[in-house]
């Protein structure tokens, strides 16, 4: 299996244009959210059309919600070419996941959406080959079903067999209308067993009781706790419920550091020796609600360019001691309305 991180989004989506633009049998897209303005460079919708009319399999899954302004233009000239184009719409629940498999054998995964806001974002994707692909394929492939997809041999590759062993990838999948929720099991699982350090990578921190925990639990045992955020987020509003949340935890232990360029980035480092990167936020929309994804990895230099990537940007960060800000009388107030409403956001 041969493998590569991305750590910037303008990086990760011109490897995914140009690997779109040689893909020779099948284009399989998921993704949250698609704004086809990376141009002249990217153009997405063309190069998706033209594909499908030279005779390739091209099926793009979109969230409903998160897609929502793709033109009306846009997607007829996507269907008219040949392209099969599902909107996952479900109440308050959402595909958030990243995911483009190009000829059955290349795969990008991650945190990048596409789309010119995000090009100067920190973010992480990962291109793999190799038989993990194949895994990556069936997860596709449930996520085509859940949409009312019809195709019978996509259909056929969600039932085909399990993960080969001793992939050196594990893939953490996350559906949580199905009642399967990998990554919180995931989470609690190596955060129970850290023995060193663990590292969070996330634009967003609105975490669960349960994992301010299992976080204080591993405190307690020695554990050094970092976690990595942005500045400034987006929307706006996240980053004063961001620093709410650092101001509570940063009193009680963990260490919390902000970037000054917006990252997108969702990564688990434990210990120096495993990584993580996948789709998710941590807050309740991804573990309660959203369709995640995330792979799991010891690879000795995969995990060590992961922990390149974060220590780069540790170092370019503000610790949050030293953050020029200054909690107001009314956070406190703004803290407790968090705690309540933490379940929906």
């Amino acid at each position: 299996m041969s493998s590569k991180i991305y750590h910037l989004s303008g990086s990760a989506i011109d490897a995914m244009y140009k690997a779109t633009e040689a893909a020779r049998h099948s284009i399989y897209w998921e993704s949250y959210i698609f704004r086809n303005d990376v141009l002249p460079a990217h153009d997405f919708i063309e190069i998706f059309a033209r594909k499908a009319r030279e005779g390739l399999r091209v099926v793009i899954i979109l969230d409903g919600f998160g897609s929502a302004d793709l033109p009306r233009e846009e997607r007829a000239k996507l269907i008219s070419a040949g392209v099969e184009l599902l909107f996952f719409s479900s109440w308050f629940r959402r595909i958030h996941r990243k995911l483009l498999i190009i000829d059955e054998r290349v795969a990008f995964f991650g945190g990048v959406n596409v789309g010119k806001q995000y090009i100067r974002w920190l973010d992480l994707q990962m291109r793999v080959s190799g038989r993990f692909v194949n895994t990556l394929l069936r997860s596709f492939a449930k996520s085509y079903a859940l949409c009312g997809g019809l195709d019978k041999r996509l259909l056929e590759m969600k039932q085909a067999d399990g993960p080969v062993k001793r992939l050196k990838m594990r893939l953490v999948e996350h559906w949580p209308l199905l009642g399967k929720l990998g990554l919180r099991k995931h989470y609690e699982a190596r955060i129970r067993t850290a023995k060193q350090r663990l590292v969070i990578v996330s634009p967003y921190f609105i975490p669960h009781r349960w994992l301010i925990d299992a976080l204080l639990r591993a405190k307690r045992r020695g554990v050094s706790v970092e976690v990595i955020l942005p500045r400034d987020t987006d929307p706006k509003i996240g980053s004063v419920v961001n620093y709410i949340q650092a101001e509570r935890l940063y009193r009680k232990g963990l260490h919390f550091f902000f970037t000054k360029e917006m990252i997108h980035a969702k990564a688990l480092l434990v210990d120096d020796i495993e990584g993580m990167i996948g789709s998710q936020n941590i807050d309740a929309l991804s573990f309660d609600h959203n369709v995640e994804m995330g792979a799991v990895f010891r690879q000795k230099r995969l995990v060590a360019d992961l922990e390149r990537i974060v220590a780069r940007w540790k170092l370019q960060s503000i610790p949050y001691e030293k953050l020029d800000w200054h909690p107001k009388w009314y956070h406190k107030a703004l803290g407790k309305l968090i705690d309540i409403l933490q379940p929906v956001l």
